[in-house]
């Protein structure tokens, strides 16, 4: 099947990111929540929009950042809430009616899901088969992050990764590999510009909030450590974006649902042939 017209799944290349989909973690006071309003009201002067900035808030950060936005003259509109529900509504909601999107933290949105989960069956542990459900929820709110025509910084909680090694000896030791973002596995690389922030202090005893590039698919920063980043620290990336141009995400339009279908009709013929067998013996 074409989605062209011309009897191919391709068409011409083009920039077709207009929107910011950032992504930032960080342990607590690392200054997520600091650097996403920044990010905010730089993309908002830039625009020079007058639709209003949504944050959908789990920690009571955006109290925080009420005077900045009232100085600012940009309004902003908060909902606190953990529920995984209303995760989604208010990405839709934002999408149609905002410039942009703050959600801090998706750290607990995702505990919160598994949560539900656990609640509505029942149980007290997660067994392998239950993830599958939960991922798959999980998965409309990585498609809104992806294909929604809005601006969207998400914030969620560090934590280590570990993996287990041998010593000299051939001990079995488990040991710190990395830091990932406290949510769905694969959610923290969804982002066209993911940012690592770390709180550290500086030789007056001063506190720095460290910016790490751990990833940008512009690849204009990617690597970078920047101490007290700005929102011109971030234009590298932004300038790379079609900015008020079309936007276009993933299709998820087109399935492969028919290749299952050859599969069903040689599960029925087999069925058939079975009763039909069955038949003959009786």
């Amino acid at each position: 099947m074409s989605t062209n017209g011309k009897g191919s799944i391709f068409s011409k290349a083009e920039n077709q990111s207009a929107f910011l989909k950032v992504s930032i973690m960080g342990f607590a006071g690392s200054g997520k929540t600091f650097t996403s309003g920044l990010i905010a009201l730089g993309m908002v002067n830039r625009l020079k929009s007058k639709k209003p900035v949504f944050f959908i808030d789990t920690e009571k950060g955006s109290d925080f950042l009420v005077k900045r936005f009232q100085e600012a003259k940009v309004p902003l509109e908060v909902s606190k809430t953990r529920a995984f529900s209303d995760l989604l509504e208010g990405t839709k909601y934002a999408a149609q009616h905002g410039s942009i999107l703050i959600v801090d933290s998706v750290s607990h949105f995702w505990k919160e899901l598994i949560s539900s989960f656990m609640k509505k069956k029942q149980i007290s542990r997660m067994a392998f088969h239950h993830w599958g459900p939960i991922k798959e929820e999980w998965n409309d709110f990585t498609t809104l992050f992806v294909n929604s025509p809005i601006h969207i910084f998400a914030c969620g909680r560090a934590g280590y990764e570990y993996e287990m090694e041998k010593d000299d000896e051939g001990v079995k030791e488990i040991s710190k590999s990395g830091v990932k973002m406290l949510a769905e596995g694969q959610f923290g690389y969804e982002a066209d510009l993911a940012i690592q922030m770390e709180a550290t202090r500086n030789l007056h005893g001063g506190s720095i909030h460290r910016a790490i590039i751990w990833k940008d698919r512009a690849d204009v920063m990617d690597g970078q450590v920047i101490d007290n980043p700005t929102f011109e620290t971030f234009l590298p990336h932004i300038n790379v974006l079609n900015i008020g141009g079309n936007h276009q995400g993933v299709n998820l339009e087109r399935t492969s649902e028919e290749r299952f279908e050859k599969v069903d009709d040689q599960a029925s013929k087999s069925l058939k042939r079975e009763i039909l067998l069955e038949k003959i013996d009786s």
